[in-house]
């Protein structure tokens, strides 16, 4: 049986820094860390020093929140590392 209903849309958008309590929170759930490389909880203060660390101002690394329609909060986040690279890593 098929569907002609249009799949879900969303938006991507640059992570900035007014998201960093809600990616902290979400990098702080066992389920999160559960799939993560390092999954360990992590400090607020760790989590900062990633972001204006090594992050922030890479132009080859992207962090992109993920919004539905008409909803005002983020509902996941994308990680785009190799922007200069063929073959960019998307997680």
């Amino acid at each position: 049986m098929s569907s002609d209903a249009a799949p879900p849309r969303v938006t991507l958008r640059p992570a900035k820094r007014s998201d960093l309590p809600l990616l902290f929170a979400w990098r702080q759930n066992v389920e999160v860390m559960r799939y993560l490389p390092s999954a360990k909880p992590i400090t607020w203060e760790q989590h900062l020093g990633r972001w204006h660390g090594s992050r922030a101002h890479r132009r080859d690394y992207m962090v992109l929140l993920w919004n539905k329609p008409n909803e005002a909060h983020p509902v996941g986040v994308v990680h785009v590392e190799g922007l200069d690279s063929p073959q960019p890593e998307v997680g």
